[in-house]
């Protein structure tokens, strides 16, 4: 090989390492030469929505009218009055003193009430529980 061609091949490859050279390690984020723009193919980023404030649906605590037996009758409370039992396999009524008990055209209070009676009792449901707020006497 000639003089000549050694210097080409020497320039040549002088000449190739050159944009390597002026990327390495200078500590700067910046080219020593200038580059096409960037393009970002990813959408634009949107501030991610405030999720809204879930508040649980109200309980129903609407007035429920029941009809079934007096079972398990039980007294408490001042002379008696304030009473518990059940009408079916999943409610267990409770009633107060104040509860007023229909009996045909007699309206009482809860000593009305015997076991085994046929009641239909308003109230207020939660859970297995009714609040009564009306018991009327329908059969002995």
């Amino acid at each position: 090989m000639t003089r000549s061609a050694k210097h080409i091949a020497l320039y040549l490859i002088l000449a190739s390492a050159m944009p390597l050279a002026s990327c390495g390690g200078s500590g700067s984020d910046t080219l020593a030469y200038p580059t096409a723009p960037t393009v970002d193919l990813r959408p634009p980023s949107t501030p991610s929505p405030i999720p809204p404030v879930v508040t649980p649906p109200p309980v129903d605590r609407s007035l429920v009218t029941i009809t079934g037996r007096v079972q398990y009758l039980r007294r408490s409370g001042a002379n008696d009055l304030d009473v518990t039992f059940r009408t079916d396999d999943f409610t267990i009524v409770s009633a107060t003193s104040t509860t007023p008990v229909h009996s045909g055209s007699l309206i009482g209070q809860t000593d009305f009430l015997r076991e085994g009676q046929t009641v239909i009792t308003e109230g207020r449901r939660d859970g297995e529980f009714l609040y009564a707020t009306k018991i009327t006497i329908i059969g002995f």
